[in-house]
């Protein structure tokens, strides 16, 4: 029995070897900005033109993954309307890390299908963690090198800040689409001193709704007030945050976005309606609002850990 089970794999291993038969259950495209920065990586699967040899349809199927992962890669957005292609006609720092970058691209998959004599191949090419995109794009920022446009920062007055309560609507109205298990979210404040010493529960993780509004999720997406002023952006961030997971988060409700919260250590997000959206990747919000998250931001550190999701429309 166990020489019949051996010549079984054998003869399996020998198929998939002779066939090119190497796929993986996420041999699929990966291109959706939202999701491409919800997983971490860009993902394409590229397809040979059929009645052609194992090796040279394997070669061709290869060749055209790379050039669409390459061409994905570059039409994500840095900032506000510019692209990673549009930053590398700019500056020659940039093309020179992205360029580089490109070598890091590996093979997820590979499948040749005999019947019809044509191949298909899976590139990937991450944007978080080890070896990702951010490793190449947060030096930068460090280093003041990436061509944006630099806001003042918000600067709080020291004046008591309250706001009147009211109720926020997260996922109610019929133009946001269906409700989720919470389709709408309370959030009180009491009027009283809201400074960071005063604060016995504190907010910990900041939700920004901005599907009213055109938003490109980006690279580089920042929260700033009515005034123009930078409530958040990646130069808040502990260094090697970005490149580990990036430098916010994108989710299609509520629910999502305070489990990604949650994986990040938040327990008590606040959800603030954004006003507006400036330059596609700027969510502004209200100066109350800013003055309140600011307040609990110095107590628990809410930027510095990156700790921001903004609620996409699908």
């Amino acid at each position: 029995m166990m020489a019949k089970g051996r010549i079984g794999i054998a003869f399996i291993l020998y198929v998939c070897l002779s066939t090119g038969v190497w796929a993986t259950e996420e041999m699929k495209s990966v291109t959706d900005p939202m999701v491409v920065f919800q997983k971490g990586y860009l993902q394409v699967v590229g397809a040979s033109e059929e009645g052609l040899p194992r090796y040279k349809a394997m070669r061709e199927a290869q060749a055209f993954a790379y050039s669409d992962l390459v061409a994905n890669l570059q039409g994500l957005y840095l900032f506000s309307d510019t692209s990673l292609k549009d930053a590398m006609k700019q500056s020659d720092e940039i093309k020179k890390g992205v360029e580089g970058f490109f070598a890091e691209a590996v093979k997820c998959g590979q499948i040749y299908h005999q019947d019809t004599a044509y191949a298909e191949v899976c590139m990937r090419i991450s944007i978080s963690g080890k070896g990702g995109l951010y490793g190449i794009i947060i030096p930068l920022i460090q280093e003041d090198k990436l061509l944006f446009e630099k806001e003042p920062g918000f600067n709080p007055s020291h004046e008591s800040i309250s706001l009147e309560t009211e109720t926020v609507s997260i996922e109610g109205s019929a133009k946001q689409g269906p409700t989720d298990s919470s389709a709408l979210v309370e959030e009180e404040s009491k009027n009283e001193d809201i400074s960071s010493s005063a604060l016995t529960n504190p907010y910990d993780g900041l939700i920004v709704d901005v599907r009213d509004y055109p938003f490109h999720p980006a690279l580089i997406n920042r929260v700033i007030t009515e005034k123009d002023e930078v409530l958040f952006e990646p130069f808040h961030i502990s260094y090697d945050l970005p490149a580990e997971r990036g430098c916010c988060g994108f989710a299609s409700n509520n629910d999502k976005a305070r489990s990604l919260l949650e994986n990040w250590g938040s327990t008590n997000p606040v959800v603030v309606v954004c006003t507006d959206v400036k330059k596609f990747t700027d969510a502004m919000i209200s100066l109350d609002d800013a003055g309140v998250v600011s307040a609990h931001d110095q107590k628990t550190d809410i930027f510095s850990q990156a700790r921001v999701v903004f609620i996409v429309k699908k």
